[in-house]
């Protein structure tokens, strides 16, 4: 089984290599994916601010520190519906 710190290595290996992948695509399909990936997290809006509480949550009663639940509990962006 792989550590978090693993994991988290792997997938910026892969997003390094997606990224240049992405370099050699035109415009037009780049903000495509952009518009769909921004039409998937609306529509999960609510299940990803459900889960984030519950992170929130679980942080504050471990003793996270303020300066850092804050970082966690983040704010919605106001252009976001």
């Amino acid at each position: 089984m792989k550590s978090a710190i693993e994991e988290l290595e792997a997938k910026a290996r892969a997003a390094k290599a997606a990224s240049r992948k992405m370099a050699y695509l035109s415009a037009e399909v780049k903000n495509n994916a952009l518009h769909n990936i921004s039409n998937d997290l609306l529509a999960k809006k609510d299940g990803i601010l459900a889960a984030n509480q519950i992170d929130y949550q679980e942080a504050e009663a471990s003793g996270m520190s303020a300066a850092m639940l804050d970082r966690l509990y983040g704010n919605p962006i106001p252009c976001i519906p």
